[in-house]
């Protein structure tokens, strides 16, 4: 009994380091290759979204000031941030300014003034809230699930 447990120890310590070298890998992967994404759409909305690891931290705050509507997007409980949202923006007109799905932490734009309604989803759940672009103020807010 003694051989078979010392083997089942050994076999556990075996997965459990593959486990984690494999999770290791794939986080380093995902955060070598993810990056701060600088647009501007179809209509005319200049934006940046990223804000994963610490260069992209950096660099989105470089260029913070140049944008006068700033989202971030975290969970309720830990304050996490949140990426990989779907995010849309409809000004007061009902038309469609901006749109991706995937968005965050950070999403930053430069609007036109005026009224608008961002929809932010995550994981299948739904947020929505109207905001107003100001030329002269910056808007900073904070979405949480």
């Amino acid at each position: 009994m003694k051989v078979i447990a010392h083997y089942q120890a050994q076999i556990q310590r075996i997965l459990l380091t593959t486990a984690l070298s494999f999770g290791l890998a794939l986080t380093g992967y995902s955060l070598a290759h993810a990056q701060v994404r600088q647009e501007t759409n179809e209509h005319q909305v200049s934006y940046q979204t990223g804000g994963i690891g610490q260069e992209e931290l950096d660099q989105l705050s470089q260029s913070a000031a140049s944008y006068n509507t700033q989202f971030s997007f975290a969970n309720a409980s830990d304050r996490a941030y949140l990426n990989n949202l779907q995010v849309r923006i409809i000004n007061a007109q009902q038309e469609l300014v901006f749109e991706d799905n995937q968005v965050g932490p950070l999403l930053y734009l430069q609007l036109t003034p005026g009224t608008y309604e961002i929809s932010a989803t995550s994981n299948g759940a739904e947020k929505k809230l109207k905001f107003i672009a100001k030329d002269d103020t910056t808007l900073k807010e904070v979405i949480t699930w």
